[in-house]
């Protein structure tokens, strides 16, 4: 089992700037790779199920498909919290005299009444313009650190589900997102992702991929964050702080609204977007999860996308699935020549927990289970 939690201390401990010479940013990687390439297990799992009773004539087990981040089960994964205060104060140290210029003039000619509706009260707005109008632009730079602590005192509710998606599309965040772990037997897996125990599990060895397969490999594209990447979750009791990435598209998107470009961005933590895709509160623990994140997309949201293609090393039909998806997905293993197993409750073991049985075996009992002389399942599994 990977250790979890010196993965997140050594993450935590990495950082690095989207200008930071290359020296420096291939240091940091150096610490962070290796772990990953020496700790992926021989073994990871996916738990899948059947999405109604009639067995899919088209099931591809050699392809990994993701799910898009907007579609997990728990609306908290990969959504990095904001501070308020410190988005504030970093919004407002980055402005410079010709920003601030920009933002005077945009109010006195009322062009940025509309934006400041948007986040403050329309009568609040409507006043904050008419004293810019009031006052020279010297005067308004004296005190336009207070008139920017002003506005932000007065935001309405800060920050909206429709923001944070237009930031995970700037910062390369809406990937999809393939789930594997690090087991096999575990009861709420097969209860929660595989339907109550009647969909099955995929064995892969993806160590052996990413050392074979190139286009898996581990990477990182520092100026616009856009490969794929597997990486163990790090679990936490915190989201995870994205405030200075914030600042900075908000700072630009800002700017872009009332007509002056910004020169090119300038990415505080380039693995900000990395960190927030494999946070998950630690309630969840207990799945023991790597991610393999697929590359970034600038189309539209796709609820699910194909990552790769790996074939299984095993398969484990689920204890409760129906005769008919047992006999397709066994002829689907038979014709990958996939081994194929089924999980079996030992009723005789005070253990909680199934035992996976040769399918082959599997089936020659069932065939003849009505022969007295024929042992019982649970010999198949003592």
């Amino acid at each position: 089992m990977a250790d979890y939690k010196a993965f997140a201390d050594l993450l935590e401990s990495v950082s690095f700037s989207s200008i930071d010479d290359p020296q420096t940013i291939n240091e940091s990687m150096r610490k962070i790779q290796p772990w990953i390439v020496s700790s992926i297990p021989s073994k990871l799992f996916r738990y899948r199920s059947f999405k109604d009773e009639s067995f899919p004539a088209d099931l591809k087990i050699n392809e990994v498909w993701g799910s898009s981040i907007l579609t997990f089960n728990d609306p908290l994964e990969c959504t990095p919290c904001v501070d308020r205060r410190s988005f504030w104060n970093n919004f407002i140290s980055m402005q410079s005299r010709e920003n601030r210029k920009r933002i005077w003039e945009g109010l006195r000619d009322k062009s940025l009444q509309p934006i400041l509706c948007k986040v403050l009260q329309e009568d609040k707005a409507k006043q904050i313009c008419e004293d810019a109008a009031n006052c020279s632009f010297e005067d308004f730079l004296t005190q336009s650190d207070e008139f920017l602590h002003m506005i932000g005192k007065d935001l309405k509710p800060f920050i909206s589900e429709a923001d944070f998606i237009r930031v995970f599309r700037l910062t390369g965040m809406l990937r999809n997102v393939a789930c594997f772990s690090e087991s096999s037997t575990s009861f709420p897996m097969w209860g929660h992702y595989a339907k109550g125990h009647t969909g099955y599990c995929l064995e892969y060895d993806l160590k052996q991929a990413f050392s074979k397969n190139e286009e898996l490999g581990i990477r990182f594209s520092f100026n616009d964050i856009k490969d794929a990447f597997i990486s163990p979750v790090i679990y936490s009791e915190h989201r995870f702080d994205s405030t200075k990435s914030f600042s900075t598209f908000v700072l630009n998107t800002f700017f872009k609204m009332i007509g002056y470009e910004q020169q090119a961005l300038v990415y505080p933590d380039v693995l900000s977007t990395f960190k927030a895709v494999i946070t998950k509160a630690k309630d969840w623990e207990y799945e023991k999860e790597w991610r393999l994140v697929s590359e970034f997309s600038s189309e539209d949201i796709k609820t699910h996308s194909l990552i790769a293609n790996i074939k299984p090393t095993a398969v484990y039909v689920g204890a409760r699935m129906s005769e008919s998806h047992e006999k397709g997905l066994y002829s689907i293993c038979k014709q990958e020549s996939i081994p194929c197993y089924k999980m079996v409750v030992n009723f005789l073991s005070q253990e909680f927990g199934m035992t996976p049985v040769g399918f082959d075996q599997y089936l020659n009992f069932r065939s003849s289970d009505s022969n007295e002389n024929q042992p019982c399942l649970n010999d198949l599994v003592c």
